[in-house]
C-alpha cells in the first residue's frame, strides 16, 4: 500500500510525467489529468489523499477547478502549483493546503506533500 493518492492535474505532459514518477517511486499511487474538467470529474469518483492543482490550464483557471472539487469532495486537500506570484494574498492562500511557486524542485513537492499527509 502507498503512502497515500494524489492527483497531478496540469496540461504540461512531460512535467506531469516526470512529477509522476517521481512521486511514484517515493510510494504514493499518482493520477494525472490534464484538464479542470478532468479532474474535478475524477475527484467526484474517487477520493485523493491530496490534488496538485496547476494555476492556468486550458478549460479553466485552477481556482475555479478548486472550487468545484470542494463542492463534490470538501475534504480534499488542494495544493495549488503556480507560475504567479500571488504570495501575501491571504483570501488565496486561505484556499489551500499550499501555494506553490513555479518553478518548484522536486524535493520541495515531496518535502511539501510529506507535511500535509503527515
Amino acid at each position: 500500500m502507498g503512502k497515500g493518492t494524489i492527483l497531478l492535474v496540469d496540461d504540461d505532459t512531460v512535467s506531469s510525467q516526470i512529477l509522476s514518477f517521481i512521486l511514484t517511486d517515493e510510494g504514493y499511487v499518482v493520477e494525472l489529468a490534464d484538464s479542470g474538467g478532468l479532474g474535478v470529474e475524477k475527484v467526484s469518483t474517487k477520493k485523493f489523499d491530496l490534488v496538485l492543482l496547476d494555476y492556468l490550464l486550458p478549460d479553466m483557471k485552477g481556482h475555479d477547478a478548486s472550487i468545484m472539487m470542494k463542492k463534490v469532495s470538501p475534504d480534499t486537500k488542494i495544493v495549488l502549483l503556480t507560475g504567479y506570484s500571488n504570495s501575501g494574498d491571504e483570501k488565496i492562500d486561505k484556499e489551500y493546503e499550499r501555494v506553490l511557486l513555479k518553478p518548484i524542485h522536486p524535493e520541495m513537492i515531496i518535502k511539501t506533500i510529506s507535511e500535509i499527509l503527515g
